[in-house]
């Protein structure tokens, strides 16, 4: 029976490991022949300056992290050109000098964003691994390759996972950061500490939405305080502990994400304002100051016919709607109603709670209604929860006429998934 289960791991992972090579193989195919969108030359721009210059003057917009990655290859090419003398350096416009380095400056702007790219689908590799893990830990094998498929072939995190932009970046690591943070909730340990807490340091650092985590993670917590039994919640402790306890993680958690934001920054130590006092990463301050009034001002967006820079609740809902697969949106259905059916919340609260709470701070905000996206981290938690109708399980023992029955009762609905996973991807082939 042992062996069994260790062959039948063996083809899981061996599915798995099948999935994402087809995966970085559609990415990395149609990488070749995209051109460039309108913001990845600054995104590139921004990162290759910082890795050759250390200079952060145009990392005002977004953290250096994702761009950084993204740059990285670039340092192997010999004679690439970086337009320091320009103007357009000096005056840290952004736009000017991106479009000077990419497309005047230097003759390969093809190669250029080929290799930028490449960085951005090994995240979005790195991702996939921890989706399948998750789900398969919470659900099992099965759920694990269904969450996979999801996100292997959802034509969102295909298209966004070839691009050097911060999106597909914030989304693995803000991820990332919750499931070692819910690991940790689980098996509490020095190593699974620090694990989340160098996650959330690279989430900080990889887009400034990434902020949402502070309050995900306590919240995150307070649940499992106080809806499990196990972990770091022991029956001999009282609840005024348990909280005690959390708290210092977290503050631990926070002080080593910081750390780690500042090693990013290169230990950047200056005046917010001029003549102000000296902190650490001001210019992570700056740049979210700006996003801020950013916010507040809104930025010019489109829905239903319109144009519009107010502050628009249904944007995203209907952007989700019309752009996520239909039969993504049907096995959500399925897994909330058979979750409210058998009030199964315990073991889905570390995917929702995220979502809602980024869904919450996304319609407030102006200056974010411009694009699918801006939602793109809430896919890898709707994957794993979308997965949760692979608990169903069509098998069982064999020897026992109750299984027997209980597979005839559930081959209608397997059909019923296995219809659902063809349409999915003959859907995503097409496209």
């Amino acid at each position: 029976m042992q062996m069994e289960q260790v062959n039948r791991s063996k083809v899981v992972n061996f599915i798995a490991v099948g999935l994402l090579g087809l995966m970085c193989a559609l990415m990395v195919s149609s990488a070749r022949l995209k051109s460039a969108t309108m913001d990845e030359q600054n995104h590139i721009a921004r990162g290759y300056a910082y890795l050759r210059t250390g200079d952060l003057r145009l990392n005002l917009d977004h953290p250096p992290l994702i761009n950084s990655l993204s740059a990285a290859p670039l340092l192997l090419l010999p004679g690439l050109k970086l337009p320091t003398d320009s103007p357009t350096w000096e005056h840290a416009h952004t736009i000017a000098f991106a479009t000077q380095f990419l497309w005047h400056a230097n003759h390969d702007a093809n190669q250029i964003l080929l290799l930028a790219r490449l960085p951005i689908i090994l995240l979005a590799i790195l991702l996939g691994c921890f989706v399948f893990r998750w789900a398969t830990e919470l659900h099992g094998p099965l759920a694990g390759l269904l969450a996979l498929g999801l996100y292997v072939f959802d034509p969102n995190i295909l298209a966004h996972g070839r691009l050097t932009t911060t999106d597909l970046g914030v989304t693995c690591f803000l991820f990332v950061a919750v499931y070692c943070f819910w690991r940790w909730l689980n098996h509490p340990t020095w190593s699974r500490l620090a694990a989340a807490g160098l996650t959330l340091g690279l989430a900080l650092v990889s887009k400034y939405s990434a902020l949402v985590l502070i309050p995900i993670l306590p919240l995150i917590g307070l649940t499992y305080i106080l809806t499990s039994r196990q972990g770091m919640v022991k029956q001999d402790t009282t609840l005024v502990q348990r909280v005690w306890k959390l708290t210092v993680a977290v503050g631990l958690m926070l002080a080593l994400a910081g750390l780690v934001a500042w090693a990013v920054y290169g230990f950047e130590v200056g005046p917010v304002v001029e003549g102000g006092i000296s902190v650490p990463v001001p210019t992570y301050v700056r740049g979210l100051q700006g996003l801020l009034r950013h916010s507040e001002l809104g930025h010019p967006a489109f829905l239903h016919g319109h144009y519009f820079s107010t502050e628009r609740w249904d944007y995203f809902p209907v952007a989700f709607a019309i752009k996520t697969p239909l039969p993504t949106l049907i096995l959500l259905c399925i897994s909330l109603g058979w979750t409210v059916k058998q009030r199964a919340w315990r073991s889905v609260y570390p995917l929702l709670l995220p979502v809602l709470v980024y869904l919450t701070t996304s319609f407030s905000s102006k200056a974010l209604n411009i694009g699918y996206r801006h939602i793109l981290p809430l896919l890898p938690f709707l994957f794993v929860f979308a997965s949760g109708v692979a608990r169903s399980k069509v098998g069982g023992d064999n020897t026992t006429v109750k299984s027997l029955r209980t597979k005839v009762r559930n081959l209608p609905l397997a059909a019923c998934y296995l219809l659902l996973v063809v349409w999915y991807l003959v859907a995503s082939i097409r496209i």
